[in-house]
């Protein structure tokens, strides 16, 4: 009788231990891209939805920066082949925390620019939405009957420090890949646009409205430009 109770306890306790909340994971969702040639170069506009698993939150506050990109693929499909690949590109951020100020810092290394967030949800606002990212050139796209574009976001396993990488690969409360969004690249240069607004005292060029493949409501920021390497000889 005595074994039976303990059995039964046993059972209990590993029932109770599945039904406990369990740990937040991580996830990212690419919700829209829009592109446009605009001084030679295709430039891309991109939203996300971010979310760092406990995992994730736990190496930031103790020193561990976290790594992560956006990829762009465009590719030329072929009938009896697979696709050729036209132009691709990642843009790399840095997300870390500062324990002393008790804030996060992003770093854009393509802007080589620092922002400073008081809490960790205004930090990846700030890179869930991405205005004007340069992503190829015009002449690697021009002369093309039909060219597919995709784009995902990732955390870069890589670039953690080499004692966690091994963890960040089988353990699944360290993954953080969305999946590929698929949409169709614009090749032509942009309508004339809205004249010049004046901001702040500076005359900067509004953004066009942006084509959203899935609703967001929230507006595009202004371009802004950054240097593109030039086109390699064919």
């Amino acid at each position: 009788m005595r074994q039976l109770t303990l059995v039964a306890g046993l059972l209990l306790a590993l029932l109770v231990l599945d039904l406990s909340p369990a740990q937040a994971t991580g996830q990212a969702t690419v919700l829209y891209v829009h592109s446009e040639v605009r001084e030679d170069a295709l430039y891309v506009d991109v939203n996300l939805r971010i979310r760092l698993s406990d995992t994730h939150v736990e190496a930031l506050q103790n020193g561990v920066p976290l790594s992560v990109s956006l990829q762009t693929v465009i590719s030329e499909p072929r009938d009896w082949l697979w696709a050729h690949t036209v132009a691709k590109d990642r843009r790399h951020y840095r997300i870390e925390y500062h324990a002393l100020s008790e804030t996060y810092l992003i770093h854009d290394e393509l802007s080589r620019e620092t922002l400073t967030f008081g809490n960790l949800t205004n930090a990846l606002e700030s890179i869930s939405r991405v205005r004007a990212w340069p992503v190829a050139h015009i002449e690697h796209l021009k002369h093309r009957d039909r060219l597919v574009a995709r784009t995902r976001f990732t955390l870069d396993v890589n670039r953690l420090p080499l004692p966690l990488r091994l963890q960040a690969l089988t353990d699944e409360n360290w993954a953080l890949t969305s999946e590929w969004f698929l949409w169709e690249p614009s090749t032509k240069p942009r309508a004339a646009g809205p004249q010049p607004v004046m901001t702040g005292g500076a005359i900067t060029e509004a953004a066009p409205a942006t084509r959203s493949a899935q609703a967001t409501g929230a507006p595009p920021a202004p371009y802004r430009r950054h240097t593109l390497s030039p086109p390699e000889a064919a």
